[in-house]
């Protein structure tokens, strides 16, 4: 099969030639959207990123991959392929097929020698300020604490989990692929409040590297470290992305993300805009069950008010947990939202700077909202609504009055 069959093809991606994705707990995936129960390897054990380019499962991705197999750690992206949106491997093809040709030197068994990271994303630890309910103690470190309260089971014994058993020495091994690296994606925990992400950005600009791509999921709720704001570093790159993960606006903001506080997030929105207009921003809105009937207000509010261009609206379907997804709410219920981002879609259309892109995103986010309904997870998100709420000094139907069925249901 020619390269360019090969992109065109439903399962091949060019990840696992063109990058390696370690979590907190030192697990190592083929990327941030892969399944996270399906880790390649370990970074603990395999010391190095050498090694753990070339770990067997991930010989096998290759090949099965070069053959359009379905693979199974991947299901995320086949599941928002198949609802019109823009998955991670549609995109990653797309921002790195100047480098399909390392796909010839894949070996029969799978082996590719040479170590490609032109996309780079390592979570060094999960040190993260919040606990949003969506989110869980393997990527937040102030999750804990409501993670022992609650019995959860979990494999670590501390707060802070780190990537690797030597933080130095694992760093030392990421320096020697910025000389190359093209984009890097920063994620957490909460990156803004990381020491390696000031580290690697402080690196870029001491080597003449502002010519490589930032890209950012943050929370946007602390825009400084040691005293050093963040916007004056981003100025000094030549493109810099800033995704902030909003679900929505409030009261329901700060409920959602425990810890936040919704009027310091507009206050650095308001701020950014200032010291950096010209780095690039859109909100990240998690598409879940408790975002999903006021996200056309939260994005038409941002838009009106200059917060955020009309088509810097980016929308992630959440598919696990599995008690959070949209699909969790009754049929009727999501029908009558149905309509509202109809109503919504219209209002986009009539707008003179929207594009087809934006449109596509809120037809393919209508198109989930219309899914099969997951009754056996109403019980498991109320069980856990409730357990939360109780811990945390909150009350559900208070914060959600228009979703305070579900407790019922």
């Amino acid at each position: 099969m020619s390269k360019d069959d090969l992109l065109k093809t439903k399962h091949f991606c060019l990840v696992p030639w063109t990058h390696l994705h370690i979590w907190p707990n030192s697990s190592v995936h083929l990327c941030c959207t892969s399944d996270s129960s399906k880790p390649l390897t370990y970074i603990t054990e395999t010391n190095t990123l050498e090694k753990a380019w070339n770990t067997k499962r991930l010989k096998e991705v290759r090949l099965d991959m070069l053959q359009d197999k379905a693979i199974p750690e991947c299901t995320r992206c086949y599941e928002i392929e198949a609802s019109g949106l823009r998955s991670m491997r549609v995109d990653h093809n797309l921002a790195f097929e100047k480098h399909i040709q390392i796909v010839e030197e894949t070996r029969p068994d799978g082996f590719v020698e040479k170590v490609n990271m032109p996309y780079m994303d390592i979570r060094f630890s999960n040190i993260c300020n919040l606990r949003c309910r969506t989110c869980g103690p393997e990527l937040s470190s102030n999750w804990f604490k409501d993670a022992v309260a609650l019995q959860i089971p979990m494999q670590h014994k501390n707060p802070i989990l780190q990537a690797a058993n030597d933080p130095q020495l694992l760093f030392s091994q990421i320096e020697k692929f910025l000389p190359s690296v093209e984009q890097i994606y920063f994620a957490g925990g909460e990156p803004l409040i990381m020491e390696e992400h000031y580290k690697i950005l402080h690196w870029l600009i001491q080597n003449n590297r502002t010519d490589v791509e930032l890209r950012y999921n943050t929370n946007f709720t602390i825009t400084s470290f040691q005293g050093k704001s963040v916007f004056e570093l981003w100025n000094k790159f030549k493109k810099v992305e800033v995704g902030a993960s909003l679900d929505t606006f409030g009261t329901r903001a700060e409920y959602m993300r425990k810890e936040s506080d919704w009027a310091k997030i507009e206050a650095s929105r308001m701020k950014m805009k200032e010291i950096c207009p010209k780095v690039g921003f859109y909100v990240s809105v998690t598409l879940s069950v408790l975002s999903f009937s006021l996200m056309p207000e939260f994005h038409r509010d941002w838009v009106e008010r200059g917060l955020v261009n009309i088509n810097d609206w980016n929308i992630n379907p959440l598919t696990f947990p599995l008690h959070y997804r949209v699909q969790v709410a009754p049929e009727s219920y999501r029908n009558e939202i149905s309509k509202k981002y109809a109503d919504h879609i219209e209002w986009i259309k009539a707008q003179p700077n929207h594009n087809n892109m934006t449109l596509d995103r809120w037809n393919s986010a209508l198109r989930f909202i219309q899914g099969e309904q997951s009754k056996s997870e109403l019980e498991n998100f109320k069980d856990m609504t409730k357990k939360l709420d109780t811990l945390r000094g909150e009350r559900f139907q208070d914060t959600f009055p228009e979703l305070s069925f579900l407790m019922n249901e």
